[in-house]
């Protein structure tokens, strides 16, 4: 039986348009690449940056950096080195990978009145850097964008979103303690069933046959020991997990710069000496079912809560150096 010559022919003429049509999405579709080419983004240096706005729902906020210090213009208080690192991370390394939109279409990705976050960054009196950005994509590896005076919407690598999104409070630097615990010489302690004054000495741990660097025999070798006024020693160990824990404090939020404290119990109270003095005070406020640990300390001027968890372990932390010593020699030191 021969072939129905009309028939091949029509399918030989149905597979040519077929590839003149794939030819003509593909050239269409390389053109529109040239036709949406990405903008170039400016450089701009860390250090130049001195000031940026922030404007979201949760309200306008200014940071600024005043000798070499960044602080929120609205109330001069520190900032929060991580989330201020953070973001200016995200204009420093700002990078566009693809155009996303051209229609206008803002409240679609994020951008709506009440859902942008608007972004500007200046160095002196000159705007090095504005944006403007909606949610997050799907990946959840890009965020949607659009730059100054540009309508059109791009994926900017990252999850940018949430670096900027805080109201002024938290931005915030809520470190209420700090200090180098190697430094500390003396502390004066009290519990809500104890006080003791404890401080830190240079002791020998005696003769060793341990060879130094140079390859001789010290007769001593020396130590750190932590003793009350009485002259008992007191654990290392506890007395170590004290002072790191105290080295780096941070609250959970501030309160009122008027807070009542009068006639609420103080639960711990602690004064330490090293290359300058600092103080802490915790009190305990019941509020209904539930407890609250006040805090007063000499970094900062306002009273400020911390987390149960953080107070309770300090507390314990605390009341471990009334205990009756458990290692029996000094840390080297």
């Amino acid at each position: 039986m021969r072939p129905d010559s009309g028939k091949m022919k029509t399918e030989f003429v149905f597979l040519a348009l077929v590839i003149l049509g794939l030819t003509a999405v593909l050239l269409f579709r390389d053109r529109n690449r040239v036709k949406y080419e990405l903008p170039d983004i400016p450089g701009i240096e860390r250090m130049d940056v001195d000031r940026m706005e922030i404007q979201s729902n949760l309200g306008e906020t200014v940071l600024e950096r005043k000798d070499g210090k960044w602080k929120l213009q609205s109330s001069g208080y520190p900032v929060d080195s991580t989330k201020l690192n953070s973001a200016l991370d995200s204009l420093v390394e700002l990078k566009l990978t693809t155009m996303v939109s051209a229609s206008k279409d803002f409240d679609r990705y994020g951008m709506g009145k009440d859902q942008a976050i608007r972004v500007k960054a200046f160095a002196g009196d000159s705007e090095v850097r504005s944006l403007t950005l909606g949610k997050v994509a799907s990946t959840y590896r890009h965020t949607f964008l659009r730059l100054s005076n540009d309508d059109r919407v791009f994926h900017a690598a990252g999850s940018l979103r949430s670096r900027f999104e805080y109201a002024a409070a938290g931005w915030r630097d809520k470190t209420v303690l700090a200090f180098t615990p190697d430094t500390i010489s003396s502390l004066d302690l009290q519990t809500e069933k104890q006080a003791a004054a404890f401080t830190r000495k240079a002791v020998s741990l005696g003769k060793t046959e341990k060879k130094d660097e140079k390859g001789e025999v010290p007769h001593e070798s020396p130590g750190i020991a932590w003793t009350k006024a009485d002259g008992t020693r007191v654990t290392t160990a506890a007395m170590n997990d004290l002072l790191n824990s105290l080295a780096s404090l941070s609250c959970e939020e501030f309160g009122n710069e008027m807070q009542d404290l009068d006639g609420l119990p103080i639960v711990l109270k602690i004064s330490l000496k090293g290359d300058k003095d600092y103080h802490l005070e915790i009190r305990r406020r019941k509020e209904n079912e539930k407890t609250r640990f006040i805090g007063t300390s000499s970094r900062v001027l306002q009273p400020f809560f911390l987390e149960e968890y953080t107070a309770n372990d300090l507390i314990n932390k605390a009341e471990e150096l009334f205990k009756p010593e458990t290692d029996t020699e000094p840390t080297a030191g």
